[in-house]
């Protein structure tokens, strides 16, 4: 018999579950009630074309990066510029880690982002939810991944 939809599959190759070991780290301490988190690290390059030729060039120059936190708002007292820096004190050092793990599947991944500046925050709520919610996007100068 056929699939409903015309899909042609063999049953559920791997699933994945979330751990309550992942979160975030940030130099000692923690930021509460995450629910979303994002982070993109970009290099500058350019092309270079040679004239009277097909030959391309790449030149690579400086990298930067974004990270992206929503969580819902738990605890006053939280500062974040404390935890995510300021232009006159970048934090050092911030470690992402994100773990999942169910039977055949697992994984942790570890990011340590470097030079942390806050450059955007928002707040939001609406009517269906009982919290407030919290964004944001921070600026930083470099990134590791272990």
């Amino acid at each position: 018999m056929a699939d409903i939809f015309g899909y042609n599959t063999n049953g559920v190759s791997g699933t994945f579950k979330a751990s309550s070991s992942g979160g975030f780290s940030i130099a000692g301490g923690s930021i509460s009630l995450v629910q979303q988190w994002s982070t993109q690290y970009t290099q500058q390059i350019q092309p270079i074309y040679e004239v009277g030729s097909d030959a391309v060039y790449f030149a690579g120059r400086n990298a930067s990066g974004q990270l992206t936190v929503q969580r819902i708002v738990g605890k006053s007292g939280e500062s974040v510029t404390q935890s995510f820096g300021s232009i006159c004190k970048p934090v050092s050092a911030m470690t992402i880690i994100a773990t999942e793990s169910c039977y055949n599947t697992s994984g942790t991944t570890r990011l340590t982002l470097k030079g942390v500046i806050a450059q955007s925050v928002g707040w939001s709520g609406n009517a269906q939810n009982a919290y407030v919610e919290e964004s944001v996007q921070a600026v930083f100068a470099s990134m590791e991944q272990s």
